[in-house]
C-alpha cells in the first residue's frame, strides 16, 4: 500500500512539524487580537470645489456643508477631526454648470472607512460676482 507507507515513513517527523505549525499559528492569532472597529458621524464638514487651474469661475454650491460618518479603529477615530476629512465635487471636466447636480467625493486618512455622505448629492451653480472681482482675485500684486 503506497499511501499506508507514504503516511508511516517518517511519521514522528510529520507529527512533530505538524503540531509545530499549529503552535506557531495559535501564537500568531492570538498576538494579533481581535481587531474592533467603530463608527462615527463627523458633521459640517465643508465642501471644497475642485476646478482645473485654468478655470477662473467661481461657483456655489448648495448645501455648502455635508455629514459624513466614518469607520476605523477607536484610537484612530478618536484622534480624528473634522480638517483631517475631505469633501469635495470635481469639477475638471465640466463646461455648463447651470443646474448641475453632482456626486460629493470623500477623501479619508489612511485606515479610516467611509459609510455614508449626507447629502449624497450637491446642486452646483455658478456664483454671482459683482464688478470685477473675479479679476480682481487673479492679479497679482
Amino acid at each position: 500500500m503506497p499511501w499506508r507507507e507514504y503516511l508511516l515513513n517518517r511519521f514522528w517527523l510529520k507529527l512533530f512539524s505538524a503540531l509545530l505549525a499549529a503552535l506557531i499559528w495559535f501564537t500568531i492569532r492570538s498576538s494579533i487580537g481581535p481587531i474592533t472597529t467603530m463608527s462615527k458621524p463627523f458633521a459640517h464638514v465643508p465642501i471644497v470645489v475642485m476646478t482645473t487651474a485654468a478655470d477662473t469661475r467661481a461657483f456655489k454650491v448648495e448645501p455648502s456643508e455635508v455629514e459624513v460618518v466614518l469607520s476605523g479603529t477607536p484610537n484612530r477615530l478618536q484622534n480624528l477631526k473634522t480638517e483631517d476629512i475631505l469633501a469635495f465635487v470635481n469639477l475638471t471636466d465640466i463646461q455648463r454648470t447651470a443646474g448641475l447636480v453632482k456626486k460629493i467625493e470623500v477623501h479619508t486618512p489612511a485606515g479610516i472607512a467611509l459609510l455614508q455622505v449626507d447629502p449624497p448629492n450637491v446642486r452646483v451653480e455658478p456664483a454671482a460676482v459683482a464688478g470685477n472681482a473675479t479679476n480682481a482675485k487673479n492679479t497679482l500684486p
